[in-house]
Order: C-alpha cells, then sequence, then structure tokens
C-alpha cells in the first residue's frame, strides 16, 4: 500500500507513506527492498510527474535512513543515489527540496561516504551560497547534511564533511532566517560532535581561518553547548 501512495496525488500523504515503506523494508529485508526498489522507484519514466518525483525522492530518503539499506547491493544503492542527485536538480522545487535531503542519506550509506560527499558538493555549496534562496531549500541542504553525517561510518566528522562545508554552514548558522539558524546549528552540532567535548572544535581551529575560528568558537560556547540533541531521523 505505501508504494502505490507516494504516488498519491497529495504531498502529505507520498511523505507519510515514504516513512511507511522505509520502516517496512527494515522488516521485510534485503531481498525484498531490492525487489520493491526495482519496481517501484528506479523504473522511471518519462512520463513520471513531479508529484511521482517527490514522492520517490522522499521514498529514497527513508529507505536509505533504514538499517537494510546497509545490506543492500552497492550496484542498487548506486542506481537509487544516482536517481537522487538528479532529483535534486529537478526544476520542480518540491521534488528538487526532496531530492537534496535524500541525497544525504544515501550519501551517509555510500561504501565511501567521503568520496561520495565530495562528488556532490558542488552541486550544494551554490545552494548555500544564495541567500536568496527559499528558506525551505536551506533548510533541506541542513537536512541533507545532517543525514550524511549521522550515517557516515567515518573516523572524524570535521574532515567528513570538510572545511568548505564546515565555513557555509556557519555562515549560514550566523545569518538570515532563524530557522535557518536552527537548522544549520544542528549541522554544526553533529559535524562538531558537540556531546563528546571540545575536540571537534580543537580539530575544526587547528586548519581554520582565525575569523572562521573565532566565530564557531562563539557559536559553539553561546548555542552549540546548549543543543542537547540532533533528531533529524525523527523528522
Amino acid at each position: 500500500a505505501s508504494a502505490t501512495l507516494i504516488l498519491h496525488s497529495d504531498d502529505s500523504v507520498r511523505e507519510a507513506a515514504a516513512k511507511v515503506m522505509g520502516a517496512s523494508c527494515n522488516i521485510l529485508g534485503p531481498e525484498k527492498t531490492t525487489e520493491i526498489v526495482q519496481e517501484e522507484i528506479l523504473s522511471t519514466s518519462a512520463d513520471d510527474s513531479s508529484d511521482i518525483r517527490h514522492g520517490k525522492a522522499c521514498a529514497i530518503r527513508r529507505i536509505f535512513s533504514a538499517e537494510v539499506s546497509k545490506k543492500l547491493d552497492e550496484s542498487v544503492s548506486s542506481d537509487l543515489r544516482n536517481l537522487a542527485i538528479q532529483y535534486m536538480k529537478d526544476e520542480k522545487i518540491a521534488v528538487q527540496e526532496a531530492g537534496i535531503v535524500a541525497v544525504g542519506a544515501a550519501v551517509g550509506r555510500s561504501q565511501d561516504p567521503t568520496a561520495a560527499l565530495r562528488s556532490v558538493e558542488p552541486d550544494i555549496l551554490p545552494l548555500m551560497g544564495d541567500l536568496k534562496q527559499r528558506l525551505e531549500t536551506h533548510q533541506s541542504v541542513a537536512r541533507c547534511l545532517c543525514l550524511a553525517l549521522e550515517f557516515a561510518d567515518v573516523e572524524s566528522r570535521v574532515a567528513f564533511l570538510g572545511m568548505t562545508l564546515l565555513n557555509a554552514s556557519l555562515k549560514l548558522a550566523m545569518s538570515g532566517s532563524q530557522r535557518v539558524q536552527f537548522a544549520f546549528n544542528d549541522v554544526l552540532w553533529l559535524a562538531l560532535s558537540v556531546s563528546d567535548g571540545q575536540g571537534g572544535l580543537d580539530e575544526y581551529s587547528a586548519t581554520a581561518m582565525f575569523e572562521d575560528s573565532r566565530q564557531m568558537k562563539s557559536l559553539f560556547s553561546k548555542v552549540l553547548v546548549k543543543i542537547k540533541s540532533v533528531t533529524i531521523l525523527d523528522q
């Protein structure tokens, strides 16, 4: 039923159905999930409406958010990741924003998350640097980076996100709408592993330019240490 409902005309129904699909795939296991992915998501056609593309983008995010995605064949994961990247560049804003979030989950579950993130960084950075973007687009980028950080099995989250994305996140955490600030505070809280102490901040500051380091330290002490947890997986 959830596979049918991700194609529904109502966007809130599509988003809810995608969440159910992700949970169902966890129960069904990797073989059945692969069947569902190939039949319901990867079988795209030129006739796919923007509603269908949006539903599929939401489903990709939820499937990669499920533990079962770790057991999918790399070729299937790669096809899903490439489709999410395609949606991220879609002409329809709702598809684009859902695609951006899906890319984050796909990157985090990649066999080489750092290489996957570097490959999409040129598409993400212009969105972050354009302060005239819709705040929902900036929030989608923040969710994308939060999911990538949450799922990536990496030694250093600072090195994984990289200085360019860290500095772009810092700028958005200190400017623009309050909702955008909150969204990128979450990115930086995860990237600097604030719950583990000051090690992430020290790692960042060792490489950052003086002014960026000063701003990050100020944000860290005034805002980030007060965040108890980031609940991106519940959203």
